[in-house]
């Protein structure tokens, strides 16, 4: 009797993760679209927000060196470099979000010598920095991450940020007095829905 023979076995590709999209407001590149992973931690400023925000940096972003230390989407980074930030020190720990930011950054033509891409814990790498300061600092942690306090304390260090440097933070809830370091205030504060921000600065 002849053996049947078998169809060679398939191998099926694994679902690729959906993306999520977002548009740049302002600068060289507005109205671009760019793609991130669809991620439970990646939650991307809202566009309002972004607008709100650089409204209030539009003195300050040219030739500015920022460092977003959870970047998510980079939308902070993105938008900062189309309106003209010298250079931009994104962290990250997903891989995926790094891979999806450094080919936004190509697709938009951005000079190499503009941006750094690192995967990295936030906290470790504010605790052992020893370059140039950095003249803005985006803070946008999960928001499950509630110890503002401390992650403002790392960020106005003078060795991660420029004496007249200010630091945007986002939260789930109203920046209060209890959670800003020693010598440190609020420059201005808005909410947008569930989102609160934050401008700060040494006082």
């Amino acid at each position: 009797m002849a053996l049947k023979k078998l169809a060679p076995r398939q191998v099926v590709p694994e679902k690729m993760a959906p993306k999520q999209q977002l548009r740049i407001i302002g600068g060289e590149w507005r109205s671009r679209q760019i793609q991130f992973p669809n991620l439970a931690a990646v939650r991307p400023t809202p566009d309002r927000v972004r607008e709100t925000l650089f409204n209030w940096l539009r003195a300050e972003i040219h030739g500015a060196r920022c460092l977003e230390p959870f970047a998510g989407s980079g939308a902070l980074s993105l938008e900062a470099l189309s309106r003209g930030a010298l250079f931009c020190q994104v962290l990250d720990l997903a891989p995926e979000t790094l891979t999806a930011l450094k080919a936004n950054l190509e697709t938009l033509g951005a000079a190499v010598e503009r941006y750094r891409c690192e995967k990295a814990e936030a906290r470790n790498w504010l605790r052992n920095y020893n370059g140039e300061p950095f003249d803005l600092i985006f803070l946008d942690p999960p928001f499950a991450d509630n110890d503002t306090k401390s992650l403002l304390a790392l960020a106005m260090t003078p060795a991660l940020l420029a004496e007249e440097g200010q630091v945007y933070v986002e939260t789930g809830t109203a920046l209060e007095s209890t959670q800003l370091p020693e010598h440190c205030v609020v420059l201005r504060q808005k909410r947008a829905g569930t989102v609160h921000y934050a401008l700060v600065a040494r006082s």
